[in-house]
């Protein structure tokens, strides 16, 4: 793409109008850049170069409108560090000034006291809220999910419990109170959350999480373990267990942590979304063996 175009967008706060476009090139040309994804198309008669980051895309709507929007909900969670669904609508806070309304692409919420606070330049409901309200709307494993990465990037227990308090009445609310006291930081995936709360769910004792385990090349972390019973937990997820070189790391490491007395039970999404009751049993055996 032309250097200067690219200078003209930054000069712009990175994007360009369609007449500041066809001053430079034709309409086709716009279009094939459109199409080959060096140009973005945010909203009518707006572009910016490549693919939009959340927080680039929340500065063209305010662009836009004239005023600054603030994120909310998953768009707040991305911009806070902790979108675990990672969303792609543009989730926004209606302004005070001015009446908006939802469209293909952008969820516009009214604010109902949420507390904002500023990210950079950019206005977002703060990181609390925005935890206990977008964990308000999953389903109860998920919700521990959202609440488990808000606490991994810097949302203290207090914090969210003022939260929860702050939003009592509200649907949703009710669950996610049962499930602020099993918040734990050290939850390495959004699958973990889902585990612990399955096991907690079917009362069996909890796990620690990410236990260390020396050996002799180093140091191995299990996702879930109970280090009385040498029995151990860990999630196998296609994203990281799917080429032939990563299944041969994983039989190894397998083969050392049994060298070291170990048990792993190795399970899937299936094993927790569809099987629950069948995965507590096995773990029951398994740990009374």
């Amino acid at each position: 793409m032309d250097p200067t175009l690219v200078d003209a967008m930054r000069a712009n706060g990175g994007f360009l109008h369609t007449t500041d476009l066809l001053r430079r090139m034709s309409p086709s040309r716009v279009r094939w850049l459109v199409h080959t994804r060096q140009l973005t198309r945010v909203r009518h008669g707006l572009y910016a170069v490549g693919t939009l980051p959340v927080s680039a895309r929340l500065d063209a709507l305010s662009i836009e409108l004239g005023t600054r929007v603030a994120a909310s909900m998953d768009t707040a969670a991305a911009m806070h560090g902790f979108d675990v669904d990672q969303t792609q609508q543009l989730h926004v806070v209606e302004p005070d000034d001015r009446r908006i309304e939802s469209r293909p692409g952008v969820v516009v919420h009214q604010r109902r006291g949420a507390p904002l606070v500023e990210v950079g330049t950019r206005l977002v409901v703060e990181p609390a809220w925005t935890a206990v309200e977008v964990a308000r709307q999953r389903a109860p494993g998920r919700a521990l999910a959202v609440l488990d990465a808000a606490a991994r990037v810097g949302c203290e227990p207090g914090s969210l419990e003022r939260a929860v308090d702050a939003q009592r009445g509200r649907r949703g609310i009710v669950e996610v109170r049962r499930l602020a006291p099993l918040v734990d930081r050290r939850s390495g995936s959004p699958m973990e959350s889902e585990t612990r709360l399955v096991l907690h769910d079917g009362h069996l004792p909890a796990p620690e999480l990410q236990w260390p385990v020396m050996h002799g090349l180093g140091i191995f972390y299990l996702d879930l373990a109970w280090p009385a019973r040498r029995f151990a937990m860990e999630y196998d997820g296609d994203e990281f267990h799917g080429t032939p070189d990563s299944v041969r790391r994983d039989k190894a490491r397998l083969a050392l942590l049994a060298d070291e007395g170990w048990r792993v039970l190795q399970i899937t999404s299936d094993d927790v979304r569809r099987e629950p009751d069948v995965l507590v049993g096995r773990v029951r055996r398994l740990l009374a063996a």
